[in-house]
This record gives structure tokens, sequence and C-alpha cells, in this order.
């Protein structure tokens, strides 16, 4: 009964604030379905459908020294030639908080805001293209990208490999 309430409870709080920060794209910002996270001075955007592992996988990288920026929506913002990325403007309260399915919100970590050096397309399912296009568009930039199955018992070091890439 408790699991249900706090499903319950995040997800009017996911609602509550996609409606307030639209998804979209205005001159200088758009906020994004999508966890970020900061490893060793890199951004990494985890981008995914509800359910798909975004915060698990944060998780066990924020376990391997990794710092949260935002959970589940994440603002996103042009500086010159580079991508940054913050937790859209919702109550204090949000920030550093980690929604996880069957433990609640818990305190993570966190930094303010981070350059992405890397977006991380999730699927439940391993891919089975061998070479996904290695790159994507966001706000104008080119940004490096790579497809992951965020179940996979290596899909945290695969991650910080490919950001130590960058």
């Amino acid at each position: 009964m408790i699991r249900a309430m706090i499903k319950g409870m995040i997800r009017t709080l996911t609602s509550f604030f996609l409606a307030r920060c639209p998804q979209g794209e205005s001159d200088d910002a758009m906020t994004v379905h999508a966890t970020t996270v900061c490893w060793k001075g890199r951004g990494l955007l985890l981008r995914g459908a509800a359910g798909s592992g975004k915060s698990d996988l944060a998780l066990r990288l924020i376990a391997q020294g990794a710092r949260l920026i935002a959970d589940d929506l994440t603002t996103l913002y042009r500086k010159g030639d580079r991508l940054e990325a913050r937790l859209p403007n919702v109550p204090s309260f949000f920030r550093g908080k980690l929604a996880l399915r069957g433990a609640g919100l818990l305190h993570m970590p966190y930094r303010q805001k981070t350059r992405i050096h890397l977006v991380a397309d999730l699927s439940p399912e391993p891919s089975d293209d061998p070479y996904p296009s290695l790159s994507c568009q966001l706000m104008g930039l080119t940004i490096p990208r790579i497809v992951c199955s965020p179940f996979e018992a290596s899909a945290d070091i695969k991650m910080l490999y490919a950001l130590q890439q960058r």
C-alpha cells in the first residue's frame, strides 16, 4: 500500500513539474525528460521513456563517484559552443533527490550544473544495431551519443569508459 502511495506521489509530482516546465525549445533553454549526472567534471545526459532505467543507472553511477544534477527533468541551455544542464526551476526540496521505484525519493550527492559531454539513449532491450549514430543534435550543437541497455550489468562501466573518451 505504501509503495502504491509513493508511486502515485512520484507520478503526480512528475506530471506537475512537466506541466510547469514544458518540454520544448526556446532561444536560451529547453527542458527534457532526462536524468543528468556529472562524473569527474564530465556531464552525462541519460534519455529514455518512463521506466527505462534512467534513475537506476544514475544510482549505480553515483555509487561510483558521480554527482546528480537532475532526475527525470533536466533543463539544457547553450553557452557558446557548450551544452550545459541544470535542475529545472523547482522547489529546493528536489535538489539532490533521485526517485527510485520501490524506494521513493532519496537524497544523493549533487551539483548545481554541468557541461554535457555525452548523451546516452536508454533502451530496455540491447540494441541490435552494432553501429548506432554516434552523435545527436541538441540546441544546434553536435553532442557525442551512445545507445545502452541500462539494466545490463556492465551499463555503468560502459558509461564511465565512454565519458573518459570524451
